[in-house]
Parts: structure tokens; sequence; C-alpha cells
């Protein structure tokens, strides 16, 4: 996306080109392939066992996880989670994320994906980092959740930007 303005105009033949000129620096919403939602979520970074894969898409009984640390996300998408976190991770790391998607824990069961550490930088705020999550050995069920999600939400966040430009 980029501001511009009609620098002129030009005939070749019957064509007519409207030259246009940028106003802006062009700016990319998205450089992934799956949309990324913006959304504030609590995520419980949990310890990561390599039977779980199987339990997780069989049994999806985790009654005894090892939660590292509770986090919020900054966005969601079919195919990760982007947290802030105030620890440390090692690109490559695997972990159990339970996430709660509304934001009373009690009001929604969680629910429990796969997750490989694909990206870790220093965020913004002192003490805190950017953590990028690719999601891995997910159900379909799970992954038509978030799919679902993410587009209801999208829609909400659309809604809202218009009434609020409306005003």
């Amino acid at each position: 996306m980029a501001h511009t303005r009609v620098a002129g105009f030009e005939k070749k033949g019957d064509i007519r080109y409207v030259m246009l000129l940028m106003s802006s620096t062009p700016q990319q919403d998205q450089r992934r392939g799956a949309y990324r939602l913006p959304v504030n979520m609590v995520v419980d970074m949990c310890e990561y066992v390599d039977s779980m894969e199987k339990n997780l898409l069989v049994y999806g009984d985790f009654a005894d996880l090892i939660i590292l640390e509770t986090v919020n996300s900054r966005d969601i998408s079919i195919t990760g989670i982007g947290l802030v976190s105030k620890r440390e991770y090692a690109l490559g790391d695997r972990h159990l994320l339970r996430l709660f998607f509304s934001s009373q824990r009690d009001k929604s069961p969680p629910f429990h994906i796969c997750g490989k550490v694909v990206r870790f930088i220093p965020w913004h705020e002192a003490g805190t980092y950017d953590v990028g999550m690719q999601f891995f050995a997910q159900s379909k069920y799970v992954s038509e959740y978030i799919s679902r999600y993410v587009l209801t939400e999208q829609r909400k966040q659309i809604k809202q930007r218009r009434q609020a430009e409306n005003r």
C-alpha cells in the first residue's frame, strides 16, 4: 500500500494512461502466506515431551502439564502465533501451547497445540521478547477452529474500524 497522486496523463494509440507519483513509501501489510490477526489472548507455554504429538492427536489428555510461563499473544494465524515473553527461548525449541480463546480463562476450554520457536528477538519493552511459534502436529479440528476464529475476529475488527471511521 502506498499513497499516490496523479502526476499526469498520456495517450498511446487508443489507450490512455495515468501517471501516478508516490507520496509515501510503500508498506506491505502481510508478508506471510497466512493472515496474522492482531489479538491479545492468554497462552500457557508448557514443557514439550516427544510423546505429546501422539497424545494430542489421539487422547488430548494433559493433566500433568509443566507450565513454564503464562504469556500474552500479539497475533495468531492458522500456521502460528506471535507471543510476548519474559523468558528466553532457543530457535527450534518445541513447546506445548495451551491457548485460551476467551480473555476469561474459565469461559472457554483451552486448546492444546504443539509449537516450535521460529523467531526470537528482543521486544521494544525492556526485559521482554518477541517469540514466533509455528504450529505443528495439530488436529484437523483445532486447525479448522483457529481458521474460523481468525476469520470471525477479523470481520469484527474491520467492522469496529469502519464504525470508528464513520463517527
